[in-house]
């Protein structure tokens, strides 16, 4: 398995444990009608997390959601609201409001007035939504997808990186044994893998002694 279907594997797993919360939380303040919407509003996320069309961040450094990428491909909020008929408001969020978090959208009275026709609360919104690794991350993890597919055995990789990669996606491509790539950290002087800092600290010193 590659690295990007590594991170495909990360994201299905945070939508099935958000499904799942979603699915148990209670609904008997709901109407029958919002109820039903609710459960047909669920099947579809179940849906969308079987196909695993997700979108992918090639624009922020940093991770963050993606309502709609590049691609077309849309974030579970995205497809659950274009499911329902409302393609308009995934449009306005894309142009609008594409790398958002749902808290920021809660001044959106049509986002609002979506959530509660549907018998979604916020809260679960923000819980379903989920964070795309940053675009440095996506071309790191396609470097060993590419790296792998012309059969490298060996890679020295610096995971003294910046703060935007994201950790859990890093990690499963360490650990994914099915394929011939083998990651190895940057290490110190002391053998160790070499932290952030004693990076930054070593990058440092090499700037203050070619400055001399």
């Amino acid at each position: 398995m590659s690295s990007p279907s590594a991170e495909r594997r990360r994201v299905r797993e945070h939508l099935t444990r958000a499904l799942r919360s979603v699915r148990s939380a209670p609904t008997d303040a709901l109407t029958a009608p919002q109820r039903a919407r609710r459960r047909a509003a669920l099947r579809a996320l179940a849906r969308y997390i079987a196909e695993g069309h997700y979108p992918l961040n090639r624009v922020s450094p940093s991770p963050t959601p993606v309502f709609v990428d590049e691609a077309g491909a849309r974030c579970a909020m995205a497809a659950l609201i274009e499911f329902t008929g409302d393609g308009e408001l995934v449009r306005r969020v894309a142009r609008d409001h594409n790398l958002a978090y749902v808290e920021q959208l809660r001044g959106d009275p049509t986002l609002l007035a979506w959530l509660d026709h549907n018998g979604i609360t916020l809260a679960e919104a923000a819980r379903i939504l989920t964070e795309s690794p940053g675009a440095m991350e996506l071309r790191r993890l396609e470097a060993l997808q590419t790296l792998t597919g012309s059969g490298v055995s060996k890679v020295i990789f610096d995971l003294a990186r910046p703060a935007e990669v994201h950790p859990a996606a890093m990690a499963a491509a360490m650990m994914d044994d099915r394929t011939n790539v083998r990651v190895e950290p940057t290490l110190n002087a002391e053998g160790r893998p070499q932290t952030s800092r004693e990076e930054m600290t070593a990058q440092s010193e090499s700037m203050r002694r070619g400055g001399r």
